[in-house]
């Protein structure tokens, strides 16, 4: 995410290398094999997983490796059914998957904040890094069981 005012992060999908199987085997190790396991009865959790998997990716790995290929959260969910043991075999069912999976987003619950200075003359705004993303106040959606105040601090 860029704040207001500052340079933004300048991240090109078209150039790097793919992550190294040793790192999605750590990727899958810490955000699915090591989760509890009423994380992993649905796509719908194990997909909210995998998008967590994605922006360590990018925020980590990524920002960290520039040789590393910045990835649209498609490529690297197919890259997890890939790479991962306990999701390859429903690698053939993944356009299903992924399909149902943006159709419930839609229909969970976001909390933010509207966040001003001191005067109360200025407010943050973030916007996505991908192209053509729009400014808005900070949000995100709800975890399982969380409170809108929790959520809105946590984003």
């Amino acid at each position: 995410m860029t704040m207001a005012g500052g340079g933004g992060l300048n991240r090109s999908s078209s150039r790097g290398q793919l992550p190294p199987q040793e790192l999605l085997d750590d990727l899958c190790s810490r955000f699915l094999l090591n989760v509890p396991k009423e994380e992993l009865e649905s796509f719908e959790r194990i997909l909210f997983l995998l998008e967590q998997a994605h922006w360590f990716y990018e925020d980590n790995s990524v920002e960290h490796n520039p040789n590393l290929k910045s990835l649209s959260f498609k490529d690297f969910t197919s890259l997890m059914f890939k790479s991962c043991t306990a999701l390859r075999p429903y690698i053939a069912h993944l356009d299903d998957i992924y399909k149902d999976f943006n159709n419930y987003k839609f229909r969970v619950p976001v909390s933010g904040a509207i966040i001003l200075d001191d005067t109360y003359e200025r407010c943050l705004l973030v916007k996505g890094w991908k192209a053509g993303a729009s400014w808005s106040f900070p949000r995100g959606k709800r975890n399982k069981d969380e409170e809108d105040h929790t959520c809105a601090v946590r984003e």
